[in-house]
């Protein structure tokens, strides 16, 4: 099981950048959760197999259609996902 923590930057956040992550997340079998930061950018805690890992962040660096994802930074983490399902946080 792969756990990482993503963040996105550009224009991703008032285009539906949450719902489309949780969307394939779900689709991929990922776990975690996503969120909008004070800086504009996107956080995603994920963790699932690395074959749905590949292709989740494969779709996360593409986003929705009104996005323009410019920029992907993967930090992997260590332990265990907390997360049963994968979840929007609203700040």
């Amino acid at each position: 099981m792969l756990h990482y923590k993503i963040r996105v930057s550009g224009l991703v956040q008032g285009v539906s950048f949450r719902a489309f992550t949780q969307n394939i997340a779900n689709q991929y079998h990922i776990v975690g959760s996503v969120k909008n930061l004070d800086d504009g950018r996107v956080e995603i805690i994920a963790s699932g197999d690395e074959n749905n890992m590949q292709a989740f962040i494969h779709e996360c660096n593409k986003g929705p259609v009104f996005a323009s994802v410019k920029q992907v930074d993967i930090t992997e983490l260590t332990g265990n996902s907390d997360f049963s399902e994968f979840v929007v946080l609203y700040n």
